[in-house]
């Protein structure tokens, strides 16, 4: 589980990044975030082979949304005129678990710009790929389980909620944006 919210913590510090690249670099384009809260997804199922899980399994069967109420805030982030980058967009009910989509507060962690600064650059060396400004001109690519929609890359946390999420890997089709 550390990883895992690890893992979320680097989405929105990503997202953060980009967000205040893009402005650098004067591009118009939207850097945004999103989470499902607790949806009733096949995500967990590894989850049961642990003494926690089994533990938590009826809880989680009480407070769980259904998928689709899980990908109304990635559906929202990603469609609605009236959002501004570096938005966060979650469930309003009980602890952000479900409800439908608003605009939510992240941990103070994830606005942490040097460590934001050196995951990007990690980022870089790892992948290979280098997101200059020329690069970030180009609206229409996806990062990482991130999807860009009419100009808008948002990184959903914590599962994506993409359909279309080519990767970037360096040397393939996919990677370059056209």
């Amino acid at each position: 589980m550390r990883a895992y919210g690890r893992s979320k913590l680097a989405n929105l510090l990503f997202t953060y990044e980009l967000r205040r690249r893009v402005t650098r670099a004067e591009v118009d384009t939207l850097s945004l975030a999103a989470h499902p809260g607790v949806a009733a997804t096949n995500m967990g199922r590894r989850l049961e082979e642990k003494w926690y899980g089994r533990l938590l399994a009826p809880i989680h069967g009480r407070i769980a949304q259904s998928a689709a109420m899980g990908a109304l805030p990635t559906l929202r982030a990603a469609t609605d005129p009236q959002v501004t980058s570096g938005e966060y967009y979650g469930p309003d009910g009980f602890r952000r678990m479900r409800g439908y989509p608003v605009r939510v507060e992240s941990s103070p962690a994830s606005h942490d710009p040097d460590t934001a600064r050196r995951l990007w650059v990690v980022s870089e060396e790892l992948t290979g790929v280098r997101l200059g400004a020329a690069l970030l001109r180009r609206a229409f690519f996806s990062l990482f389980m991130g999807v860009c929609a009419r100009g808008r890359f948002l990184l959903g946390a914590p599962y994506g909620g993409s359909a279309f999420a080519p990767r970037l890997i360096p040397g393939s089709q996919s990677s370059r944006p056209s």
